[in-house]
């Protein structure tokens, strides 16, 4: 049996029970080949349906085409509404092509003759009720367009739930990010692994919300660490004093800015400091390591062995494994090598904030 309900016309439903030849109109009173017993056959309104040789069934009311299957079992609908109360699967697309190739494929085209950047290209609802029994759209996946320029076109996906009664998108999947927005975390019941950088925000920071609970640890591997790569926590966008250069060892001015440490006095010496992770001019803006594991050019750093600590050297912007001596020297351990190649130096960058002044 066939139920066809066009859309516009919801009040009217045309009912087709057996099999039939030629062609119907009206009541369907051209209608041959149907068995009895006929009940089922109710036929109303301007509704007609065709068989031909383009068109192996086509559906329509008036000169709005509703159903149309071709002769190579493609088919246009102007709307689906299917309804049914069983738990099974709905609708299967089955494919039984024994190559590899993609299948079975569904397009969502949105053929639009002015595609503009922001366009949505489709969308999946899924709708449920509320206690009120009113239809609610409690999440939705979203395809949309972020560059229509021609050869360098760049698309996005969203996601968006239902929050406090309202729609808020919670994430944006982007050809070099996947971004979660609008308050909203991530939480990792497994391992985490990061291949590049990673860069924490601003509450990320020594007793503060950074927290690994159950036992979790953060792994390390310093004999795959590249030159000038790190691991640890890092603040953003800083101001520079002066010029500085990635592996310098600087401290934060009372302004906020950095500068070059220097053992030589305590004012450049005992306050927060940091290992530069680029390099800027006076002005400008770096990244800063404040806590973690960083590989520094030799050419910064004086190494002893394995498991020595290391201190503020009196060659700004320098660490070296010998502490200070002479008068007025401050002596603070920054942090221990672990080990090193050619070149380089690997470190564990952990400050202390004890300090001697000699």
């Amino acid at each position: 049996m066939a139920i066809i309900k066009p859309k516009q016309i919801s009040s009217e439903f045309y009912t087709i029970s057996g099999s039939f030849s030629g062609s119907f109109h009206g009541d369907g009173s051209d209608l041959t080949n149907l068995p009895s017993p006929q009940s089922n056959k109710i036929i109303t309104g301007s509704i007609s349906a065709e068989v031909n040789i383009d068109d192996i069934f086509l559906v329509k009311s008036g000169s709005t085409e509703f159903l149309k299957i071709d002769n190579i079992g493609s088919t246009t609908l102007h709307s689906l509404n299917i309804t049914t109360s069983l738990t099974a699967s709905y609708l299967t697309l089955e494919d039984e092509n024994v190559s590899s190739d993609a299948g079975p494929i569904i397009d969502l085209i949105r053929n639009s003759p002015s595609p503009d950047n922001g366009d949505y290209l489709g969308q999946i609802k899924f709708k449920g009720e509320n206690d009120a029994d009113q239809e609610i759209v409690y999440a939705k996946i979203t395809g949309k367009i972020s560059d229509v320029t021609d050869t360098t076109e760049d698309g996005l996906i969203e996601t968006a739930v239902k929050k406090d009664g309202a729609n808020v998108i919670v994430s944006r999947q982007t050809g070099d990010a996947l971004k979660l927005i609008n308050g909203t975390s991530l939480e990792v019941a497994g391992n985490a692994h990061v291949g590049g950088t990673f860069l924490a925000g601003e509450d990320v920071l020594p007793n503060s919300d950074f927290v690994l609970t159950g036992g979790a640890t953060s792994t390390i591997d310093p004999t795959t660490m590249a030159i000038s790569s790190f691991m640890g926590q890092v603040i953003v966008t800083q101001a520079t004093n002066e010029s500085l250069n990635a592996g310098q060892l600087v401290y934060q001015l009372s302004n906020g800015s950095w500068g070059l440490a220097d053992a030589d006095s305590t004012s450049t010496s005992t306050n927060i400091l940091g290992i530069a992770l680029n390099t800027a001019t006076s002005g400008n803006t770096i990244d800063v390591l404040i806590d973690g594991v960083v590989t520094i050019l030799s050419s910064y750093i004086t190494a002893g062995n394995t498991g020595n600590p290391l201190y503020v050297s009196t060659t700004a912007g320098s660490i070296t494994n010998t502490a200070p001596t002479d008068i007025s020297d401050v002596v603070r351990i920054i942090g221990h090598y672990i080990n090193g190649g050619s070149g380089y130096s690997i470190i564990t960058f952990k400050p202390d904030g004890i300090w001697v002044k000699l």
